[in-house]
């Protein structure tokens, strides 16, 4: 793994560790809202230049802010899809 690699990959389990409060069942942190999330997700798209991140960036931010899903899945789905891009 490289080295942009391995930055991408923390970034990825820092957006998801910054918003899922683990010792409370994976549950959204008080105060988490879609717009936050949709923030801090699209922060990560600096960490990579290819067209690849980038896409799994905006579709993970995207997934956040669709108001028909759950946020937590698709806080956790979206890092998914960035995961197998970084």
């Amino acid at each position: 793994m490289t080295k942009m690699e391995t930055l991408r990959m923390a970034g990825i389990q820092g957006t998801v560790a910054r918003w899922l409060n683990a010792d409370a069942d994976h549950m959204l942190v008080a105060g988490a809202t879609r717009d936050g999330i949709a923030f801090t997700i699209n922060g990560l798209a600096a960490l990579g230049r290819s067209p690849r991140w980038k896409l799994a960036i905006t579709r993970w931010a995207d997934m956040v802010t669709d108001d028909q899903s759950d946020l937590r899945w698709a806080l956790l789905q979206g890092s998914v899809g960035a995961t197998h891009a970084a």
